[in-house]
């Protein structure tokens, strides 16, 4: 890895704005060939599949979403709730402190309260705790944090020009989104009074806008979705439906990885949106951008779609795929798993008569694990076993072409965890499995070589320094030592399941749990 140089940032003048950024390849910020875009950050050499291209280990701005705050420290973002922490640190006690002046904010460490403090806290601490029953909600926290940094003198101002410049379509947040703009004129009130500055309303409007269009989400290994982060460099990279490009996090750190070959002097793209959702689904979400994505993937789909329409009268509709994508916005606390998934199954006899429903056709995939998640909580674990079988072995295949998507390895990972929780409670007879019992061998003799599986997935897809691919060491040394205290050679294992026999053995043992799989849910 490289810091952005000189030598790699071609085009523009040398300046500090995108100091912190380290690199692969060389990058260039340039015009953008996409029609839509404005600038966009092409590589300067050739990248590999399932390659890192750059990091930035500590974007501008991070704050927890409203919901997170009382589980996940302010400072690395670390979240009590995450089972992989506790399985990759199981000598550390993860516990959060709250903040003693302010009483809003938590730590996991004094050096991260230390951290927060130099940072951004010394500001906002006393603002916080004397108005913390008015709420402040994150885009206020996170404008109040920039405009701290800023009068502070933490941001130069090569870098306050980096973050000005970013599109904040602040007009058509004003004229299109009448409910959000009053609360934005508010927002910018409190912050002058509260912060005591005269910083300019017209600015504090930029700030709000320019975060709510150029903001990440940022999601902790298992999916959930923690806070958000600006950071101006990594905001120049543009949408496509079919994007050569992805990024995950790793506490605060950013990472973007390739999952495609991508040219020199071609532009990293990411998807804003997912890219498994029918193109009017895409698009309609693409609206909060304020543009129209008119890649080649979408013409494609736009007159595909048009031309099913009238060829295939019995291809689910689209009113059928906005009932089931109504499923997903039911409460789970008021709804019962069973009450959705017997609505889906209406849903899917009369939107697709006589026929199965398309397993990867949306909102099926996003059902399946939304179903998972909530019969996960009732513990009715023959349920959850089955939708994960169906997504990591049917769904996840048909959409996502590459083994080592980030998608397919995160859900595989579920999976497992799934897998060796189901195979535990068989062998102690638990009767809350008792639809399994006919599968007990098999379950028992696919963990090993999907344990396996996950490892190689999860290096290629994340890197080898990431917590996905030590969570994946971790179950290979759990299961290695298991094997070897019943006096089996895992080596000899492996040589098995990477064989021809092997791998015609594993499969046919997965097809025969997709076939109970199918018989035992939607």
């Amino acid at each position: 890895m490289e810091t952005l140089s000189e030598g790699n940032h071609a085009g523009q003048a040398v300046d500090d704005s995108f100091l912190g950024v380290e690199s692969r390849v060389p990058l260039r910020i340039s015009t953008s060939d996409i029609i839509t875009a404005g600038s966009g950050i092409l590589v300067e050499g050739q990248i590999q599949g399932n390659e890192d291209i750059f990091r930035v280990a500590q974007t501008l701005v991070t704050v927890q979403s409203d919901s997170h705050m009382n589980d996940t420290c302010d400072s690395c973002l670390v979240w009590t709730g995450s089972a992989l922490y506790r399985e990759t640190n199981p000598t550390k006690q993860l516990s959060l402190s709250v903040c003693s002046t302010c009483k809003v904010v938590r730590y996991c460490s004094k050096a991260c309260q230390k951290k927060a403090w130099k940072r951004h806290r010394k500001a906002e601490c006393k603002i916080f705790g004397l108005h913390r029953s008015e709420g402040i909600g994150h885009i206020m926290r996170a404008t109040m944090r920039l405009l701290h940094m800023h009068l502070s003198g933490q941001l130069t101002e090569n870098k306050w020009s980096a973050l000005l410049n970013l599109k904040s379509h602040k007009d058509k947040l004003k004229t299109t989104d009448t409910s959000f703009w009053p609360d934005v004129d508010r927002a910018c009130q409190n912050i002058k009074i509260w912060a005591n500055t005269s910083v300019e309303q017209d600015v504090l409007e930029d700030l709000i806008c320019i975060f709510v269009i150029n903001s990440m989400s940022i999601a902790s290994p298992e999916g959930t979705t923690l806070g958000s982060c600006l950071e101006p460099f990594a905001a120049l990279m543009n949408h496509s439906c079919d994007p050569n490009s992805a990024f995950f996090f790793e506490g605060p750190e950013l990472r973007v990885r390739s999952i495609k070959t991508i040219m020199a002097g071609e532009e990293i793209t990411i998807s804003y949106t997912d890219p498994t959702e029918s193109f009017d689904f895409r698009q309609k979400q693409l609206t909060n951008y304020y543009f129209i994505c008119k890649c080649k993937k979408c013409e494609k789909e736009a007159l595909g779609e048009w031309r099913t329409e009238d060829t295939e009268p019995n291809r689910p509709t689209k009113e059928s795929q906005d009932q089931l994508r109504a499923l997903l916005q039911l409460d789970p606390k008021t709804t019962s798993p069973e009450a959705v998934e017997a609505s889906a199954r209406r849903i899917c006899r009369e939107g697709c008569p006589g026929k199965r429903w398309p397993r990867d056709l949306p909102p099926m995939p996003s059902l399946q694990i939304s179903l998972a998640q909530h019969y996960r909580e009732r513990l009715n674990w023959p349920k959850v076993y089955s939708l994960w079988l169906k997504t990591c072995f049917e769904t996840d295949p048909s959409i996502w072409a590459s083994q080592y998507s980030l998608h397919r390895v995160e859900h595989f990972m579920h999976y497992i965890g799934v897998e060796v929780h189901v195979a535990n409670l068989l062998f102690g007879a638990d009767s809350s499995v008792q639809e399994l019992q006919q599968l007990k061998s098999t379950i028992s003799a696919v963990q090993y070589p999907h344990i396996k599986r996950f490892a190689e997935d999860a290096r290629r897809a994340y890197g080898r320094d990431s917590t996905m691919a030590e969570l994946a060491r971790l179950w290979e040394r759990r299961w290695d030592d298991i094997l070897n205290g019943q006096g089996s050679d895992p080596r000899v294992l492996v040589s098995y399941w990477a064989s021809n026999d092997g791998k015609l053995e594993l499969k046919k043992y997965e097809l025969k749990l997709l076939e109970w799989a199918e018989n035992f849910g939607i």
